[in-house]
């Protein structure tokens, strides 16, 4: 049985640990949304709520139906799931250039495992958990059938966590933890330094057992591998979800959206009101009104008697209007003007947000892209060194030694902007005048990967065997050597083309 007394360093001890700090990070310790802590962040399932569009409910009264609900849940707009994808889509890095290999194609190695563990996606959910909810992590594994080709896995900080060094920033110690469907239990690895402790613990009705360690999953890593541990850190700028410092905003999109929708509802038909009815019947008993009339769309309400100067009845004073409609314009534009606030606080680009931007002017649409041009860059900074480790680790479990250091390994990105077919072709005319590479030109200015490079290669070579030969490269042959030439067999051979342009 681990207990919380263990000895400081040990996997018992860094199993309490990591547990309570990853149960206080998700669960959050009683936090809402009026909580007057400044430094006190939302858990994640707050967020996670958010990103999935669905934030806490306006607030309403307690005393309406739960049927409610299902009316309120329309007043909610899920911006921060957009706000996270406009970066994550210019994420996609596309290959690795190593110490090995570091031409524009890349590292070939490298490849091979980005296409085996299928980066491509596994990537995508990388960066979309780590800019929605400030952290993410990335798990190297080794491969019992190819250990060429080791697992490479994403980890949902829900379930993962790591303890970093504060000065270098390397793992110390790391915990995945989640709940097994089929076996109806938890299971807890705990990464050390060339260790995979691993404990389980039966879940009941109320609680979960105690935990205890099963020396039948637990293993030590290959030889070679006594001071990895195999987990790597996205930590997003200030350990912060992107949208997370501007819940306020959202919420106040939000509750506009609510109460522009409780007025359109409200006032889809006109309410009739009454004044200067009489208060009494003639026996003198008063008249509820109330059995007759309520207070519903459509419905018609009851003011009251008209008096005069002295407080008495006016009998003939009875009149009857309909209620003036409460213009929707001003709500309209009060969430336009809070969601541009949410792109400038956010530097989302504003077309994303409303349309009606995009019909803006040429100098304004640059101004959007550079914001967010300039959003993309820190994250893909932060987002290099997490990649190229977890690359390293991948190279390490391979047995490809020349090419684990991961200062020398760089992750090429495929480009944040697209580029027109015919601004490229002309760029790239351009650029090829200017005596530029024609590789260079490929990657940067017609935004082709680097498969898509080593297969126009391919084809250039292909179409220069293919090519006739010219009249000069002939004349040059002939004075070189007759056409027709015996071979060992005493027959008469003509040169072809080949022939032709290889003696040339």
């Amino acid at each position: 049985m681990i207990t919380a007394s263990s000895e400081p360093g040990s996997p018992e001890w860094w199993l309490t640990k990591l547990e309570a700090q990853l149960v206080r990070r998700r669960d959050g310790d009683n936090w809402t949304r009026t909580s007057s802590e400044i430094q006190k962040r939302p858990p994640l399932k707050v967020l996670d709520a958010y990103h999935r569009g669905e934030p806490p409910l306006p607030r309403a009264s307690q005393n309406w139906a739960p049927a409610m609900r299902e009316y309120l849940r329309t007043g909610r707009m899920n911006l921060a799931e957009l706000c996270v994808s406009a970066v994550v889509h210019k994420m996609r890095p596309v290959g690795f250039r190593t110490a090995a290999e570091s031409d524009v194609d890349g590292d070939e190695r490298a490849a091979e495992i980005f296409r085996h563990n299928n980066l491509a996606l596994r990537t995508r959910d990388f960066f979309t958990w780590g800019l929605a909810f400030g952290d993410s992590y990335i798990m190297v594994s080794p491969n019992p059938d190819d250990s060429g080709r080791p697992f490479i896995t994403q980890e949902h900080p829900f379930e993962c966590i790591t303890s970093d060094d504060p000065i270098t920033g390397a793992p110390r110690a790391a915990l995945k933890l989640y709940h097994d469907d089929d076996l109806e239990e938890d299971r807890a690895y705990v990464f050390l330094p060339g260790q995979v402790h691993v404990a389980t613990r039966g879940t009941g009705f109320n609680q979960p057992t105690s935990w205890d360690w099963n020396d039948g999953l637990s293993f030590a890593l290959p030889n070679g591998l006594e001071d990895v541990i195999p987990v790597r850190h996205f930590r997003n700028e200030n350990g912060t979800g992107d949208f997370e410092p501007h819940l306020d905003t959202l919420n106040r999109i939000n509750e506009t959206l609510f109460d522009r929708l409780s007025v359109q509802k409200y006032q889809a038909f006109s309410m009739r009101v009454f004044s200067g009815l009489p208060m009494q019947d003639g026996d003198g008993k008063d008249i509820d009104y109330s059995e007759i009339w309520s207070q519903d769309p459509g419905s018609v309400v009851t003011l009251g008697q008209i008096t005069d100067d002295q407080d008495k009845p006016v009998s003939n004073a009875i009149q009857m209007f309909e209620t003036t409609p409460v213009p929707m314009d001003p709500f309209r534009m009060a969430v336009l003007d809070d969601m541009k606030t949410f792109a400038v606080e956010t530097s989302t680009p504003l077309h994303l947000i409303t349309p009606d931007a995009a019909q803006g002017s040429a100098e304004g649409a640059s101004l959007q892209r550079e914001a967010g041009t300039w959003k993309t860059e820190d994250r893909r900074a932060r987002g290099q060194q997490a990649l190229a480790e977890t690359m390293s680790l991948a190279f390490r479990f391979a047995g490809l030694d020349d090419r684990t250091d991961p200062t020398k390994i760089e992750v090429i990105w495929a480009p944040p902007e697209r580029y027109s077919l015919a601004e490229s072709a002309a760029a790239a005319q351009q650029l090829r005048s200017a005596g530029i590479p024609l590789e260079t030109i490929a990657e940067t200015t017609l935004q082709m990967s680097p498969e898509e490079i080593s297969r126009m290669n391919q084809q250039l070579a292909d179409e220069a065997l293919r090519a006739p030969v010219t009249a000069g490269e002939a004349n040059q042959v002939r004075r070189v050597a007759p056409n027709l030439t015996s071979n060992p067999n005493g027959q008469e051979q003509v040169d072809d083309g080949n022939d032709a342009r290889a003696a040339a």
